[in-house]
C-alpha cells in the first residue's frame, strides 16, 4: 500500500471514529429530549458509588488498553481527561480520556487538555470515550465537568465495561471513577 492510499485509509478511520462519537452524543440527546422528566442536579442523576476513594487495581493506560479491549468485557483504564479542546460533553455523562504518555500542548495553544501538536493518527490511537449510562445503555443526562473534581487534565482510573472496541474507537461504560487528587 502506497503512502497516498495509507493516508486516505487513515483519514477514513479517523472520520469514522469521530462520526461514532458524535453519533452517540446525538442519540443520547434525542433519547433524553423524548423523555422529559423532573429537573435534577447532575449529582442526583449519577449512580451512587460512581466516584471511589481508591484507584481500582491493574489499570491499563489507554493506548495499550485499546489493543486488548473486547466488547462486553470488564476493563480498568488509566488516563488523563483531554485530547480535545473540550473533552467533556456539555449535557451528558461523557468525556474523552487520553493516554498518560501523550503530552498535552497546554498553554501553547491556550486550551488545557488540547493536544494540538500531536499527529492525528497517533492521538486517535491513544484516546477513549468514557460514559456513564442508564439501564438502556444511553449516556446519562448529567454533565461531568466539575463533578468530584473532574476537569480537563485530571488523572483518573476508570473501572467499567467495554461498550465498543475496534481499531478506531474505544468506548467504556464507567462503573467507578477514581480521580487522582495528587497527580505526578
Amino acid at each position: 500500500m502506497n503512502d497516498s492510499a495509507r493516508n486516505r485509509r487513515s483519514f477514513r478511520m479517523s472520520l469514522i471514529a469521530a462520526v461514532v462519537v458524535v453519533g452517540l452524543g446525538l442519540v443520547a440527546t434525542y433519547a433524553s429530549a423524548k423523555t422529559p422528566g423532573p429537573t435534577r442536579s447532575p449529582a442526583a442523576v449519577l449512580p451512587p458509588g460512581l466516584f471511589v476513594a481508591s484507584a481500582p487495581p491493574d489499570a491499563l493506560d489507554v493506548g495499550p488498553a485499546r489493543k486488548v479491549a473486547q466488547e462486553g468485557k470488564p476493563i480498568v483504564l488509566r488516563g488523563r481527561i483531554g485530547g480535545l479542546a473540550k473533552p467533556f460533553a456539555e449535557k451528558h455523562a461523557m468525556f474523552v480520556l487520553s493516554d498518560m504518555q501523550v503530552a498535552s500542548c497546554g498553554p501553547t495553544c491556550g486550551n488545557p487538555g488540547d493536544y494540538c501538536s500531536i499527529p492525528r493518527e497517533r492521538l486517535l490511537a491513544n484516546l477513549a470515550t468514557v460514559q456513564v449510562v442508564d439501564a438502556n445503555g444511553s449516556p446519562l443526562r448529567a454533565p461531568m465537568q466539575g463533578m468530584n473534581g473532574l476537569q480537563p487534565m485530571s488523572e483518573v482510573v476508570i473501572r467499567g465495561i467495554v461498550a465498543k472496541a475496534d481499531n478506531n474507537v474505544l468506548i467504556v461504560n464507567a462503573h467507578n471513577i477514581y480521580v487522582n487528587r495528587q497527580p505526578k
